[in-house]
């Protein structure tokens, strides 16, 4: 395992921080310094900072409707088979946009695939039309509708009957008061929310060995524990972006080497390319050099 000076618990608020980014004070007064993932003009191109982008906590809930920049979508939280019994979501259910949440999109996708059952026990949808979303202790009441673009894709791939990364999106938006309080943030915090389990958040750094790291993923995978990956400020092993982050899918080794298969949450762009591509088999030691902190939630 990595020295145990380096593994400490994610809370799901502290304030011993060094002094966070100006523009986000309030996202970074909440999350744990060595997880904090600021992937503005990283996730998915250009950020739009458009009004809907600020719009405050009432208007998101209430007031969507009226705006242009919003549409309602019809449809449920969650897929169901030809006998109508309820399927679980997937990370590929993750389509991120351009806002700078990637931290709670690999979050999410991270539980969908570990845990879904998690997912699936926190939305449900209510006679109005409307869904609970519970997030930690508190359930938001949201309406589907969404931002007409740069956000969760409530159809990823357009598929219907996926609305549940969107709403965990929204929900999050609400009770955080607005779309541009979630530019930057920790996956670990984002996970607890969704699991109601605490994270532990391991800062890799220069002298984290690639056995040691892999130790560590290795038994979050083997305890099915929802995992995700944070990369650092530059200098990250191609095809990963700097100041972003992943969700943990597999850990596994072959020939002697060991892998890390990680999901880039900016997912398929509304179907124009292969889950696939998103998908990236990555050599633990690339991974040292890539990373700044892997979250394991539940462990």
């Amino acid at each position: 395992m990595i020295d145990a000076t380096q593994t400490t618990r994610t809370p799901p608020q502290t304030t011993a921080l060094p002094p966070p980014p100006a523009a986000k004070p309030e996202i970074a007064a909440q999350d744990d310094a060595a997880g904090y993932t600021d992937c503005v003009d990283r996730c998915g191109g250009e950020n739009l900072f458009t009004a809907a982008f600020e719009t405050s906590a009432t208007e998101v809930a209430v007031k969507a409707g009226d705006s242009t920049d919003f549409t309602k979508v019809e449809g449920d939280a969650f897929r169901t088979d030809a006998k109508g019994i309820v399927m679980p979501p997937t990370h590929g259910d993750v389509d991120q946009g351009d806002l700078g949440d990637c931290w709670l999109m690999a979050g999410a996708a991270a539980v969908a695939h570990q845990d879904s059952e998690y997912i699936q026990g926190r939305i449900s949808k209510n006679a109005d039309g409307t869904f609970n979303v519970k997030l930690g202790d508190k359930t938001e009441v949201v309406t589907a509708t969404f931002p007409n673009a740069g956000y969760a894709d409530a159809t990823p791939g357009s598929q219907k009957d996926t609305l549940w990364a969107a709403l965990v999106e929204k929900a999050y938006a609400q009770q955080a008061g607005g779309y541009g309080k979630l530019d930057g943030g920790n996956s670990g915090t984002a996970m607890e929310k969704l699991t109601g389990k605490p994270s532990t958040t391991t800062s890799i750094t220069a002298s984290t060995k690639a056995d040691d790291l892999y130790t560590t993923l290795k038994a979050g995978k083997d305890g099915d524990h929802p995992m995700t990956f944070d990369t650092k400020s530059s200098g990250s092993v191609s095809p990963l972006h700097d100041n972003h982050a992943y969700t943990v899918l597999d850990v596994y080794e072959r020939d002697g080497q060991k892998y890390v298969k990680l999901y880039n949450p900016w997912g398929v762009n509304d179907g124009a390319r292969d889950l696939s591509a998103m998908e990236h088999e990555m050599k633990i030691e690339d991974l040292v050099k890539s990373g700044a902190a892997v979250h394991v939630n539940g462990g």
